[in-house]
């Protein structure tokens, strides 16, 4: 199995590398998935997040060895941004990030190439923002890491290559999810929001 996940401050092309990783590698892509309004009501911030982590983690680890999946946003948004934002501290940022790394999970950082254009697009400072990011790539258990900038994209496809390839993923990547991509997804999908919730 090959998790990548790609994050980073808003308006940095996080997303824009997470397609063009699953558009290489024929890997579906998923984007993290917002709570719906009743679950904020009922629940603390923290609780939503942490619960939610859980399950994701949770069909992570159920699914079969040669599965690759590409998230755009995963945990470590939800640590920055919750204690900036929501003002909650992720006290099992560590223990999610263990399990991951467990599962041979690829991190890739995305940094903006311009921090002054980025707040500008985003209407604020993301300064606080890109280096909380940083300090959570350094406490990072996972091996298999990475900081690009937005116009070094193709240093990145080519280390992902690198990286499917140590883990075996590979054949699954041309082959197999041609035909499993779009059940895994629905799968993955439905198994997230039946247990939270969550909206379309």
């Amino acid at each position: 199995m090959t998790i990548f996940i790609v994050d980073g401050i808003d308006r940095c092309g996080k997303s824009t590398l997470a397609r063009a990783l699953s558009n290489e590698f024929k890997i579906p892509l998923f984007k993290d998935i917002g709570t719906t309004e009743t679950l904020e009501k009922e629940l603390a911030p923290r609780e939503i997040i942490g619960g939610k982590n859980a399950t994701t983690l949770g069909m992570l680890e159920s699914l079969s060895p040669e599965v690759g999946i590409i998230f755009d946003r995963l945990l470590y948004s939800e640590f920055v941004y919750g204690l900036l934002h929501r003002g909650y501290v992720a006290f099992d940022f560590l223990e999610f990030d263990a399990r991951l790394a467990a599962l041979n999970t690829a991190l890739i950082l995305v940094e903006t190439t311009d921090i002054e254009r980025s707040n500008r697009q985003h209407g604020s400072d993301l300064s606080q923002h890109q280096e909380l990011f940083r300090v959570a790539y350094r406490a990072s258990k996972i091996k298999d890491k990475m900081i690009v900038k937005y116009d070094d994209f193709e240093d990145a496809i080519h280390w992902a290559d690198e990286v499917l390839y140590k883990h075996e993923t590979r054949q699954y990547a041309q082959v197999v999810v041609q035909e499993m991509g779009i059940r895994t997804r629905v799968m993955f999908d439905d198994y997230v929001k039946a247990l939270w919730g969550l909206g379309d």
